[in-house]
């Protein structure tokens, strides 16, 4: 799984590339460190959220933090999630060969219907996004 730069999404992304959230204050970051033994390849991660609306969805456990981890050499693909912005994963050493794609999100846990957000870019203001 690749997020393109240059694809459409028919809903708001939180993202650097684009401009469906339009206040600087609005971001999210993920910080993942890595540390693999004979074993297993832990995944230490810390997600960095900078927006209430969303933060709430994640305290009402309507959304969560996510991260997607694919290795391609072995079609290892599995997504975690956890409603706590720092957590730790481990995948077993045999599912993973030689390099991984770790693709950090949040994601909505249920429908959310009529889901609005202050600093949505004025595109999305009448548009009822469910």
């Amino acid at each position: 799984m690749k997020i393109d730069s240059k694809r459409l999404y028919p809903y708001p992304v939180l993202w650097f590339v684009n401009d469906d959230y339009i206040n600087a204050e609005s971001s999210f970051k993920c910080k993942c460190d890595f540390v693999k033994t004979r074993d297993e390849m832990s995944l230490n991660l810390c997600f960095e959220l900078d927006n209430e609306d969303i933060k709430q969805l994640i305290e009402q456990k309507k959304a969560a933090y996510a991260i997607h981890v694919e290795c391609a050499l072995t079609m290892f693909r599995q997504n975690f999630t956890s409603d706590n912005p720092i957590y730790k994963i481990a995948i077993p050493s045999g599912s993973i060969n030689h390099k991984i794609e770790v693709i950090p999100m949040i994601v909505a846990t249920e429908i959310l219907h009529n889901f609005r957000n202050k600093f949505l870019n004025e595109d999305y203001h009448d548009v009822s996004l469910s």
